[in-house]
């Protein structure tokens, strides 16, 4: 979802950009490949010429796969986790098009030169992408937080959630100036209602609205009739929130039937090639990180020891994949005791749903705080991921407890491994609600993907260093 206004000329913004992050790139993999004190290889001054004709002769190939990839149509430009996974693949894309380019050209190029481009090109032109939204945010607050109105189209609880999320995402550049409801009677808490659709066109006016979201949930059929039309006709942009695909979008194929088209949801996949190449990555990264951290896994341990009595590492009974009991490793960051004093603190708990949390919890050490606050407590889950237990990304390994109450929804939880992180980690910590944990975890089992999962990694950096949403 982006304003008109700003996307006329935004694909030419990203253009250069990419442009740019992808001649960096192969400049950067061409000093790697030739000047690195491993290989012990430097490049001919005579063939630098030769490199950098072709490096402009691949941007066009590189520019058409990014575009056929959408990256640069406006209905896809500010969703981050979509943008970032065809950034991924249309970098793969075109490596192997480059390949095949050097091979009509029988022209001999250096193929760690490729390789290296590869790499570097798609840490380059994610770093541009999350660059641009970071600049368009930053821009966003430099007008005082000024955005283009949106007004929602329906009144009712999906729709109020819908409000609070764009207006928790600077990133879309629009803001909600309030509902239109079906007869102006509905009323929403927290949402405010604009009038009725019999006043739509004044109200689209006075607003000055932009763009409008479509709720037909919160709409009789009656009213979708000639909507489309209406607001189309008034120069807004139309969008629709289509309720049950909030979370299947991506699995939605439109099958054409006689002159009705018809959606078929296809089955979520949780084996075969793209599991085993989850499970062989969650391996080999949790292997690397616990040889690589293991100095640090000491130094907490003493820390932890020195500041309160009792064993370094707290072991929990929390569910798994399809509802199987392992033991959670995690650093030990409250009293011996904790979870006996939890009960007199129930009262104080501020979290929603069948989970416990509080701000200021009196059974946590100065030394828990503060792992807390950047996730240190959570390395020792690195074990359960070794296990096969526990995977890199997935949904919050629940408590038994907690899975008791579950319904059926909250159950599609446990179809995937839980993991050390997640969306819910990225977007809020434990100031996510439990409904929005939810709603977050089923949107990542119903569009898992490699990409994703490498995107979920790399914001968990940041978001772990800065403590947001912790505690």
């Amino acid at each position: 979802m982006i304003s008109k206004r700003e996307s006329k000329n935004l694909p030419y913004v990203l253009t250069v950009m990419d442009m740019g992050a992808v001649m960096l790139a192969f400049s950067t993999a061409l000093l790697l490949r030739f000047n690195s004190p491993i290989l012990l290889v430097s490049l001919n001054p005579t063939h630098i010429p030769r490199y950098l004709y072709l490096m402009i002769g691949l941007l066009p190939v590189w520019w058409l796969n990014l575009a056929y990839f959408k990256l640069y149509s406006s209905q896809y430009l500010l969703h981050g986790n979509d943008e970032y996974r065809r950034v991924v693949n249309a970098a793969a894309s075109a490596t192997v098009h480059t390949m095949v380019v050097i091979f009509l050209l029988k022209a001999d190029f250096a193929r760690g030169w490729v390789l290296l481009s590869w790499v570097t090109a798609t840490v380059f032109l994610l770093g541009g992408r999350l660059l641009h939204r970071r600049i368009h945010r930053w821009l966003i607050s430099r007008e005082g937080g000024k955005r283009s109105p949106l007004i929602l189209i329906g009144a009712n609880q999906e729709a109020k959630r819908l409000a609070d999320e764009i207006g928790s995402l600077i990133d879309l550049g629009v803001q909600v100036a309030g509902a239109v409801a079906w007869q102006g009677r509905e009323s929403t808490p927290g949402l405010k209602i604009l009038g009725s659709m019999d006043d739509l066109p004044q109200i689209i006016d006075r607003e000055q609205a932009e763009a409008a979201l479509v709720v037909p949930s919160a709409l009789p059929a009656a009213a979708l009739q000639g909507l489309y039309h209406k607001l189309s006709k008034a120069g807004v942009a139309v969008y629709i929130s289509p309720s049950l695909f909030d979370i299947v979008a991506s699995r939605a194929a439109v099958l054409p039937f006689s002159d009705l088209p018809l959606i078929r949801l296809q089955e979520v996949e949780f084996s075969g090639i793209k599991y085993a190449v989850k499970r062989t990555g969650d391996f080999i990264g949790a292997v690397f990180l616990l040889a690589a951290l293991s100095p640090l896994f000491l130094v907490l341990s003493i820390l932890i020891k020195m500041q309160s009595r009792g064993p370094a590492f707290f072991t929990q009974e929390r569910v798994g994949r399809h509802g199987r009991l392992f033991k959670l490793y995690k650093f030990r960051t409250m009293v011996t005791d904790a979870e006996g004093r939890q009960e007199a603190l129930l009262h104080l708990n501020e979290a929603t749903g069948p989970i416990f949390k509080m701000r200021d919890d009196p059974r946590l050490t100065r030394v828990g705080k503060w792992l807390r606050k950047h996730s240190l407590d959570e390395l020792p889950q690195l074990f359960n991921v070794v296990g096969g237990r526990m995977s890199l990304v997935g949904p919050r390994p629940p408590i038994p407890g907690e899975v008791a109450a579950y319904g059926d929804y909250e159950k599609r939880r446990l179809e995937v491994a839980p993991g050390m992180t997640g969306l819910w980690q990225i977007r809020g910590r434990s100031d996510t609600t439990f409904d929005e944990m939810v709603r977050l975890d089923l949107y990542y089992i119903e569009n898992w993907s490699p990409p994703l999962d490498f995107y979920i990694l790399l914001r968990t950096v940041g978001v772990v260093f800065f403590g947001k949403g912790a505690y």
